[in-house]
């Protein structure tokens, strides 16, 4: 797999980008684009995208590239979810052309009154390295639900420590998908406990999933009210296209508020 190997190769150039993404005055509702990079200055394989939650709702952030009221989203809906101060980070291994311009959007699930909601963006491309020498062309998301701001709602159950049932995130991969990442969320809910999780992502038909991605350990932490971490991966896989692709996963509590949680996968092709 040459999207994979270890060999190194490129030079270690790297570039960043920041930018306050800020949502309209409508709920559920993208912002306008606002530029983080105005030309790329190398070939980038990957990059790292940073977020900063300056509100305490859900949010999904989009980035994208091309000339401004031409943008198209290169990794949409990347979920964003705790109380105000919250942060994560994601590699994506994506490839850029040099002489890109690179922006991002944001939509929340609260209609702001005053100001907007806003969430700094930082995205630092990389030109090189031992772990995404190639990259991979681009991003299918699936589970985000733009009608809330949020993910495809999961609840594991009310037995601590056993696996609740497979929900299906898409029924038909349009892709070959080589790599995943995975974003959790605590759907709209700033009052948490700390609850430990494990997700499985699977694929198959109903009743007949094979996990392809097995044990990923993550929690909730009740000091910030979101996910910890909030978004995994990205992880090697290799599915092929007209895959149904599922999610199960455990809890180490029973509440009946702290234990469900949304989630969204990112598959890289």
């Amino acid at each position: 797999m040459p999207d994979w190997t270890i060999s190194y190769t490129g030079s270690n150039r790297s570039q960043s980008g920041i930018a306050l993404a800020v949502s309209p005055e409508t709920a559920n509702e993208k912002g306008s684009w606002t530029e983080l990079i105005a030309s790329t200055s190398f070939d980038a394989v990957c990059f790292q995208l940073f977020l900063h939650q300056n509100f305490s709702a859900d949010g999904l952030i989009d980035i994208g590239i091309g000339g401004s009221g031409s943008e198209v989203a290169l990794i949409e809906n990347v979920l964003i979810s705790g109380r105000s101060g919250h942060a994560q980070d994601i590699v994506v291994p994506i490839r850029i052309p040099a002489g890109t311009r690179i922006s991002s959007r944001i939509q929340t699930i609260a209609a702001d009154t005053g100001a907007p909601d806003e969430a700094d963006v930082i995205v630092t491309l990389f030109g090189g390295g031992f772990t995404y020498p190639s990259g991979l062309s681009g991003c299918i998301t699936y589970g985000a639900n733009t009608a809330d701001s949020g993910g495809a709602g999961y609840d594991p159950g009310g037995s601590a420590g056993e696996y609740g049932p497979w929900l299906e995130l898409t029924s038909n991969t349009t892709r070959h998908i080589k790599s995943i990442a995975i974003a959790f969320g605590c759907q709209n809910e700033l009052t948490q406990g700390f609850y430990e999780f494990i997700t499985d992502i699977g694929i198959g038909a109903s009743s007949s999933e094979t996990a392809v991605l097995e044990g990923l350990c993550w929690a909730k932490d009740a000091n910030t009210d979101a996910a910890s971490p909030g978004l995994i991966g990205p992880f090697p896989v290799d599915i092929p296209i007209g895959t149904r692709i599922s999610t199960r996963s455990m809890a180490s509590g029973t509440s009946s508020t702290v234990r469900l949680f949304d989630i969204v996968l990112y598959c890289f092709y």
